[in-house]
This record gives structure tokens, sequence and C-alpha cells, in this order.
């Protein structure tokens, strides 16, 4: 049982590993409500992703996957 567990967890890893792909661990948002940043869990570390909204709901927008080569956007 601990083998199997341990088998999908270094799977899952590996996966993300290779694809570049970050699972949601962790949002904060601003006093104001506008900014936001997100924090990833991927295969190489921890990434953070800095967002803007304009709306009140921004604490709401975190996708919960991200890929890590887009890290610039608007």
């Amino acid at each position: 049982m601990l083998t199997r567990l341990l088998l999908v967890l270094l799977t899952g890893w590996g996966i993300m590993f290779v694809s570049d792909y970050g699972i949601l661990t962790n949002r904060e948002a601003s006093e104001t409500g506008f900014n936001l940043r997100c924090e990833y869990l991927t295969g190489k570390g921890l990434i953070n992703a800095d967002y803007l909204y304009s709306s009140e709901t921004a604490h709401e927008r975190c996708p919960l996957l991200k890929k890590t080569s887009d890290r610039i956007e608007m």
C-alpha cells in the first residue's frame, strides 16, 4: 500500500517535471483586493505568479493548473 502511494507521488512529480505544469498551493490577495499572488508547486520547485484585477473578486481567480513557461500575463 505504501509503495503504491510512493509510486503515484513519484509519477505525478515526474509528469509535472516534464510538462512544466504546476498545481496551485497558495493564494494571497492584497488588502485592496486587486493584487493577487498565486503560488504553484512544479516538478522543479515553487513559483509565484502575480495578477492584477480590476474587480474585488480577484481572490477567486487563481487557475488551479499553470504552465510555468508563460510567466508574463497581462
